[in-house]
């Protein structure tokens, strides 16, 4: 009877959400403006879909047994996703052999051969796939966007710091120790990335570059396998770890940090790695002390690879010890969770605040930093000047209207429907749980963290600096519940494939999406209106060529040749150093460029981008450019310009001009 009561409120539950997601929009439209309030529709369409799929697929069921003709034809479609891999993974250096523009390989990969793969894998799961088949062509299929960004890009320089990491594993393989590493750098207290990366590059021969993306990919398929491995601990059902696997390799984080490998993503895979030996120490006692073995190698590696993933896994780890005790004492008499062996993660957080202390690091940054991001704007409150938490400023041009028609547009962008279809199946994945509570019970923690992080990944008016540092610690958590989502609509024995097409096509988008937002090298991709973003502005540039890099070490030498000290936009200064040179981030007011330094450092692409400066202070620290060509080109022209490779040129102000020239 209880079951009968849960499952009506179930199917009750989507009409209230629905109508509580509309009254969001609403609230938003009237208090935030109808720009943020079309955006967060996005939210009322997730939920209405997933109340389609839930009252049409909430019943399947899985075979426990496959018939001959069924275990063929999943032979041929395993087969064939390996093949469409190899083809993805072979496109791009085809197409420069043929003289082919590398886009259009790009393009035919990431519209055609990665949807197709992983049609031919959600077919297999109508079935029961073989664990290990289906496990591979997971890891083949996630492994192809990060090799395609790789092999189409001169250096992949993402959204951060990528140079200036790579710079640091070029002195540590230079000089043989992590001591290389300038005490000036943060990193000298925690060199485990540049350590191991420089080890892997000496004894390869690989360039530093090389082995940062070959080790991302190769750890963040260790990632998916340590979520499946975390699966068939917690369940006693293949296909739903299975699904759970596949889930893990369809989440942004997890695809963006296989090709932006920075310490936070290192640390964050041998924290997972760590919590599954915890539990496994919990679950197998025979083997306690083999897993509390490997548990201490591994802290000892955390100790000195991240700092901020340390603070981050905090609730997690107090949500995973005390979550267990909670349910035992307020849940029903039968209730039980898992839980993990506590010692190493307490050990892991107590050493860490200890070598903080004992080397006065990280303490006194981590509370400025968070004192900067309280006294900053947390809510995005519409898109001018006076209201943009990044503000935007123009050299030579008028900004771009921020329209209801392009805040239409957006939510059917990538990024939209890659959003759309989380809040689909994240909701889809609680009214299941609920709806069985009984079968889900042990990995309630699991779950009740999962909402929570699906909550910060999703896109909101929140606009807090940082917040998407929380992304990749909750998203094996996020990846329980869509993989709950997958295993009650893709293993649909009884469905023919006209039944289940509304299924695949679900699949299908929200696959294609997760590939499309991971690929932002592909500038052609993401020309049009965003979700993410306030504006409908030219996209960042995140690659740099071969002859800019060229032009880069050139200009390094250059600098340090004339001990002269150059300022920039904050993509440029990462491109600086890569070759161990420091600059300064120009500032931008009333049409014109000041500078704390002798000279600016210009590129020839900066019309065609959105350019970032990050000149410090709060509460806004940082600031987006939009350069017009014909400023540049009349910039270049009047100043007086003392360098230039063609990609980079620096110029030095003269009187009259645009370019000024502060006290530092």
């Amino acid at each position: 009877m209880k079951l009968v009561t849960r499952g009506s409120l179930c199917r009750l539950a989507y009409p209230a959400f629905i109508g509580v997601a509309l009254l969001g929009s609403a609230v938003a439209f009237t208090l935030l403006g109808p720009i943020v309030g079309i955006k967060s529709t996005y939210v009322f369409l997730g939920l209405l879909l997933s109340g389609g799929l839930f009252y049409t697929y909430h019943s399947t069921t899985v075979p426990t047994t496959l018939r001959p003709m069924q275990v063929s034809r999943t032979r041929v479609l395993g087969k064939s996703v390996f093949v469409l891999v190899l083809l993805a993974v072979t496109a791009v250096p085809a197409a420069r052999a043929f003289g082919i523009e590398t886009v259009v390989a790009q393009l035919a990969v990431l519209l055609f051969l990665v949807p197709a793969g992983y049609l031919a894998l959600a077919l297999q799961f109508r079935w029961e796939p073989p664990a290990g088949r289906t496990l591979a062509q997971i890891l083949a299929l996630f492994s192809v966007t990060p090799i395609v960004k790789y092999q189409s890009t001169g250096f992949y320089a993402s959204s951060g710091d990528t140079p200036g990491h790579v710079y640091l594993i070029e002195q540590v393989v230079r000089n043989g120790t992590w001591q290389a590493i300038p005490t000036k750098s943060f990193y000298h207290y925690f060199p485990g990335l540049h350590t191991m990366l420089g080890s892997m590059s000496a004894l390869t021969g690989l360039s530093p570059y090389d082995v940062y993306m070959l080790a991302g990919i190769a750890t963040y398929c260790v990632v998916i396998a340590v979520a499946y491995l975390f699966a068939r601990l917690l369940f006693d059902n293949r296909v739903l770890a299975l699904c759970i696997a596949l889930a893990m390799s369809l989440l942004l984080p997890i695809i963006t940090h296989a090709s932006y490998f920075y310490p936070q993503a290192l640390a964050v895979a041998v924290a997972l790695i760590l919590l599954l030996l915890s539990y496994r120490g919990s679950a197998d006692a025979n083997n306690y002390w083999a897993y509390m073995v490997l548990a201490a190698l591994l802290v000892g590696q955390l100790w000195v690879t991240h700092h901020l993933t340390v603070v981050l896994f905090v609730p997690v780890l107090v949500a995973l010890i005390a979550g267990p005790r909670l349910v035992s004492r307020f849940g029903p008499d039968d209730a039980t969770a898992v839980r993990p062996v506590s010692s190493p993660l307490v050990v892991w957080v107590a050493g860490s605040v200890a070598y903080w202390l004992g080397r006065d690091v990280f303490i006194a940054p981590f509370v400025g930093s968070v004192v900067d991001v309280l006294s900053g704007p947390l809510i995005a409150t519409g898109s001018g000047d006076e209201t943009a938490v990044v503000p935007v400023k123009t050299l030579g041009q008028s900004l771009p209207e921020s329209t209801v028609g392009t805040a239409l547009l957006s939510v059917f962008s990538p990024s939209g429907i890659y959003n759309l279809l989380l809040v689909c199946t994240v909701s889809f994945a609680a009214i299941t749980v609920i709806y069985r509570l009984e079968r889900y019970r042990r990995v309630i923690p699991f779950l009740v963290l999962g909402v929570g992080g699906s909550l910060l990944l999703l896109r909101t008016p929140l606009v807090i600096n940082g917040l998407d540092r929380t992304h990749l610690p909750l998203s094996i958590f996020i990846a329980f519940l869509l993989g709950i989502a997958l295993f009650r609509l893709l293993p649909n024995a009884d469905a023919t494939l006209s039944q289940l097409a509304p299924v695949l096509v679900v699949f299908l988008f929200l696959t294609t999406s997760a590939t499309l937002v991971a690929s932002p090298h592909v500038y052609e991709l993401h020309s049009g209106p965003d979700l993410w973003e306030g504006r409908p502005l030219p996209e960042e540039q995140i690659d740099f060529s071969q002859q800019e890099m060229r032009s880069f070490e050139q200009s390094s030498a250059y600098l340090e040749e004339r001990d002269a000290v150059v300022a920039s936009d904050w993509r440029t200064q990462i491109g600086l150093e890569r070759y161990g040179t420091d600059s300064k981030s120009m500032r931008v007011r009333d049409g014109q460029v000041t500078m704390e330094a002798d000279l600016l450092m210009y590129r020839s692409r900066w019309p065609d981008h959105s350019l970032r400066l990050i000149p410090g202070g709060p509460p806004v620290p940082l600031i987006t450019v939009v350069v017009d060509r014909a400023w540049l080109d009349r910039t270049v022209r009047t100043e007086n310009k003392v360098y230039t490779t063609g990609e980079v040129g620096m110029l030095a102000d003269r009187s009259g001009g645009d370019l000024r020239r502060s006290p530092g």
